[in-house]
């Protein structure tokens, strides 16, 4: 069984997460920070990462979790790619928690094309459950 972790991401050095959520006129996920936030106890992020999570059950398939959130983010990235900074990365990220030997995903054609269209990286993931797969 494998479950995803899918958001869409923007990170960059050079802007704030309301200042991204200003031009996109979407709100990021709680799990977005700025950069010189709180990393653990002693360091701070040296970037800020603004994300749209998905926000289906973990366990739904990847099409799933990729038709839930390509609608909600690749129209205003569209609309407002000249206004986000210039030394923003724009992806999709795509975790995978997996309890087999070997893990892999597929993600349709239509997917990647939307993907490609919206000039988004994609970036996949994969965390082993166990360590005794």
């Amino acid at each position: 069984m494998k479950k995803y972790m899918v958001s869409v991401e923007i990170v960059t050095a050079e802007m704030d997460l309301s200042a991204i959520s200003r031009i996109l006129g979407i709100h990021g996920s709680t799990s977005s920070h700025n950069k010189g936030d709180r990393r653990g106890l002693n360091e701070v992020w040296d970037m800020t990462t603004w994300k749209l999570e998905s926000e289906l059950e973990d366990a739904r398939p990847l099409h799933d979790h990729v038709d839930h959130l390509l609608p909600r983010a690749l129209p205003a990235i569209a609309r407002e790619r000249a206004r986000l900074p210039k030394d923003g990365h724009v992806y999709l990220n795509i975790g995978v928690i997996f309890q087999t030997v070997s893990c892999g995903i597929a993600l349709s054609a239509d997917h990647l094309k939307r993907i490609s269209e919206a000039d988004m990286d994609l970036d996949v993931t994969t965390y082993p459950s166990s360590t005794e797969v």
